[in-house]
């Protein structure tokens, strides 16, 4: 897990989140508490043979279990590819925002990918 919150210059009080390493690893609790996303970068271009899922969860991680708790936002990308996802009105996460990757969609979590994907979240508390 590697993750930075950078706020980004403008008066409107929105955060760039990085998860520069995300895999079958559990990223808890990403911006410390609610949040809503307006956006998505997920980056797979590292891996390039094998497509992968990004799973993200409404929860500050605490009795997540990766492989078995039912995935709020999946979302799949495919080898060597990037994609942003614009949501205009945001998604609130009530809870919290936590996440990992895998090669299997649904809430299925046995194997990692090939190589970790990078995602940033544009966000605002």
């Amino acid at each position: 897990m590697a993750i930075t919150t950078t706020p980004l210059p403008n008066d409107l009080a929105f955060n760039m989140t990085k998860e520069s390493i995300a895999n079958l690893t559990l990223s808890e609790n990403l911006r410390s508490g609610p949040a809503r996303i307006y956006g998505f970068d997920i980056d797979n271009t590292v891996a390039a043979s094998s497509a992968n899922w990004l799973k993200v969860f409404n929860s500050d991680g605490k009795g997540l279990t990766v492989g078995t708790t039912t995935v709020d936002l999946l979302w799949p990308v495919k080898a060597s590819s990037v994609v942003d996802l614009h949501v205009p009105g945001g998604l609130y996460f009530n809870v919290g925002v936590s996440l990992f990757a895998s090669k299997e969609g649904g809430k299925t979590a046995t194997a990692a990918p090939d190589q970790n994907m990078a995602v940033h979240l544009i966000t605002k508390e």
